[in-house]
């Protein structure tokens, strides 16, 4: 038996899963703040002490501390709307 009796290999094939790409969604607006895995949208918040307090949604325009909590809806510190 040579080599051209042998039969040809079969080779299978297979794909790779797709990752999906992390979501990173606003609590009010499910605006996606994700970028990578290094930078988000999100749009830091700073005192004069040149310190982070919180972050602001950039779609929005909620701020929430670092903790995730609401501190003002859509930029606004009171409550507003339409009776």
């Amino acid at each position: 038996m040579g080599k051209s009796d042998e039969k040809p290999k079969k080779f299978k094939k297979t794909s790779k899963k797709l990752i999906k790409e992390a979501e990173d969604p606003c609590l009010v607006c499910d605006g996606d703040l994700y970028i990578d895995g290094e930078f988000t949208q999100r749009i830091g918040l700073i005192n004069e002490m040149d310190e982070v307090y919180g972050w602001l949604c950039p779609y929005c325009k909620t701020e929430f501390d670092m903790e995730g909590k609401i501190e003002s809806l859509n930029g606004k510190n009171n409550i507003s709307g339409i009776a």
